[in-house]
């Protein structure tokens, strides 16, 4: 594994997230021309249905213990299934050495 490598991607996420939450109007330029140059497109209306939660609103899904439905590991164990069921995986992973919080407290 490579920790400091993961830490510097999830801190430039929250980065680029916090910019986007700041600036709308200015964040939406960069990823329409970002888009333009793979002949994509993005509408005003689609943007506004992107939600992006800061750090700290993240820390509850990474938490085995937090015990809502929604958290990363429940996620991960529901999909898992679900494409071991369709053939896509031959044997289901063990997920729960995926959710890590230290990378983003």
């Amino acid at each position: 594994t490579r920790p400091e490598d993961v830490r510097a991607f999830v801190n430039a996420w929250f980065e680029a997230a916090e910019y986007r939450m700041k600036n709308p109007a200015a964040a939406q330029d960069i990823i329409n021309k970002r888009l333009t140059e793979y002949g994509l497109q993005t509408s005003e209306e689609e943007a506004k249905t992107v939600v992006l939660f800061t750090r700290q609103q993240n820390l509850p899904y990474f938490l085995l213990s937090s015990g809502i439905e929604t958290s990363l590991q429940r996620l991960l164990e529901i999909n898992a299934n679900y494409l071991v069921r369709t053939g896509t995986l031959s044997t289901l992973p063990d997920v729960s050495i995926i959710p890590d919080a230290q990378f983003i407290r």
